[in-house]
């Protein structure tokens, strides 16, 4: 019986050791450099206690990044969980084709992210602005990547069509 206890126990410190190790060593670590001036190559540095924090905090690229990512945020988790609850419902009402559906369902979430952004970076720099010019919708004929009002959206688009299909699942 004692045995069968030690092995797991066993495991367990092996993969908090590791974890532990791998992420929250480099963690702490981070965090008290951000309480310096260190620059990264000298071997001298000041506690300079919170000024890149407040510094960080006035700079308007970051207050700008930080809107963006909310936005990104939130646009990401309420279609994800709406668009996969909306599927798992449509492929729940199938009798026959369930499993097929579930197969061609999980496929974008089955390739690896670098192949599906150079697919969608080819739809948008090449198909999709032929079918706007096709139907002469002025805001589809130009690449959704490299117009500022249209890039987040484009790029949520490329991680919804990743991961709707997991939260079908």
């Amino acid at each position: 019986m004692r045995q069968k206890f030690q092995i797991p126990v066993f495991l367990l410190v092996c993969i908090l050791s590791l974890f532990t190790i791998i992420f929250v060593i480099p963690m702490i670590s981070g965090i008290l450099i951000s309480f310096t001036d260190w620059n990264g190559l000298s071997k001298e540095y000041n506690l300079i206690g919170i000024y890149n924090y407040t510094k960080m905090f006035q700079d308007l690229r970051f207050l700008d990044s930080l809107k963006i990512t909310i936005v990104y945020t939130f646009i990401l988790l309420g279609c994800t969980l709406v668009l996969g609850y909306i599927s798992a419902k449509a492929i729940q009402k199938l009798q026959y084709f369930k499993s097929f559906a579930l197969f061609v369902s999980f496929f974008p979430y089955a390739i690896t992210p670098v192949v599906a952004c150079i697919l969608w970076n080819q739809l948008y720099i090449g198909l999709i602005p032929e079918i706007g010019k096709l139907l002469e919708i002025e805001i589809l004929q130009m690449n959704l990547l490299s117009n500022k009002e249209t890039a987040l959206l484009a790029v949520a688009i490329v991680d919804l069509w990743i991961l709707v299909p997991y939260a079908t699942l």
